[in-house]
């Protein structure tokens, strides 16, 4: 059995991807460790609940299955290892936007140190001789990590995406892709038909209690040819959410008033959180490919207010994505 073997990623997207110092004038670097938790998250969202009806021994269950296929790094060393073989052309790197909707991408505090699309890198994978995935396996969930889920900083509006070259240089199309995702998202699962394909949409066969973030559904987007002028799209698409104070939810945790939105908060009130909705983008035969990866939105284990406002949620995510396909108007605060 292979137990080792290269790929070589190309960039689609603008990656802000750091080691420790993640500042304005940091170097991005492309790490392994930042890889590896990029499929570890993947893993994690793309599992359905496991069988019982106890909410903790659930996560248990799922923090166990991630050990058996990653490691633990108390009790047993990972069966899979990384390593980034190709350095950074400095040439690569440029000081550019952050935030690209208007009033934002001008502003010189704003921008940062990036690696622009078209860099391409090479990525070493090895197995341990008793890994209990194959090679392959494991290469097919950091291809649909880097789709799907994206590297460093932003990767939830649509930056940090690549795609692994293929050795005969041939992309797939839009059709090929889409039957390519949902089979991955089912090998990873291990089950043949957990999650299907109608259409635009990909979706699960069930739909879990569990409080933690796990794919709800999966809509692709019509095909593009422009990658700035679409994330442009994104990043003002998530300003516009933001000054609507009909879309915000509040949330009391150890009693203190925390204010989010289900597109993602970063300083609002007295916490972050995540975007519950990915942006990807992958290159196709025939351009760019959308894609919007929707999971259920849970803030430190507690989905309390986004439960009791799932007609809200809905509302805020379809003026987004409307906005991102400039289907709204206006849309600025309420």
């Amino acid at each position: 059995m292979k137990n080792k073997d290269e790929y070589t990623f190309k960039i689609i997207t603008p990656t802000f991807s750091y080691g420790a110092d993640n500042r304005n004038y940091a170097i991005p670097e492309i790490r392994a460790t930042s890889i590896k938790g990029m499929m570890r998250y993947m893993f994690r969202i793309a599992q359905p609940t496991q069988p019982t009806n106890d909410l903790k021994l659930e996560a248990g269950k799922l923090l166990e299955l991630e050990k058996t296929v990653f490691g633990d790094a108390e009790k047993s060393a990972s069966p899979v290892r990384l390593a980034v073989i190709s350095n950074l052309q400095s040439s690569k790197i440029v000081r550019q936007p952050f935030l690209l909707h208007n009033n934002k991408k001008n502003d010189d505090k704003n921008k940062k140190n990036g690696i622009i699309p078209e860099t391409t890198f090479d990525l070493r994978l090895m197995i341990r001789h008793n890994a209990p995935k194959n090679i392959d396996w494991y290469a097919d969930l950091i291809k649909l990590a880097f789709i799907l889920v994206g590297l460093g900083q932003r990767s939830r509006k649509g930056r940090g995406r690549a795609i692994c070259l293929d050795k005969e240089d041939q992309l797939m199309c839009a059709k090929e892709m889409k039957e390519w995702i949902k089979g991955q998202l089912n090998q990873i699962c291990g089950k043949t038909d957990f999650y299907s394909l109608a259409g635009n949409k990909i979706t699960p066969k069930t739909y879990s209690r569990a409080r933690r973030p796990m794919i709800q559904k999966i809509e692709f987007g019509e095909v593009i040819s422009d990658w700035k002028q679409f994330l442009t799209k994104v990043d003002d698409a998530s300003h516009k959410i933001k000054l609507n104070e009909k879309y915000a939810h509040y949330i009391y945790i150890g009693g203190k008033r925390k204010k989010y939105f289900a597109t993602g908060s970063a300083g609002k009130g007295l916490g972050r959180f995540a975007s519950s909705i990915m942006i990807g983008l992958v290159e196709i035969n025939e351009g760019l490919l959308p894609i919007y990866t929707y999971v259920k939105p849970v803030v430190g284990n507690k989905e309390l207010a986004f439960r009791e406002n799932r007609d809200k949620v809905e509302s805020e995510l379809k003026a987004f994505i409307g906005h991102i396909r400039n289907e709204n108007k206006g849309g600025g605060s309420s």
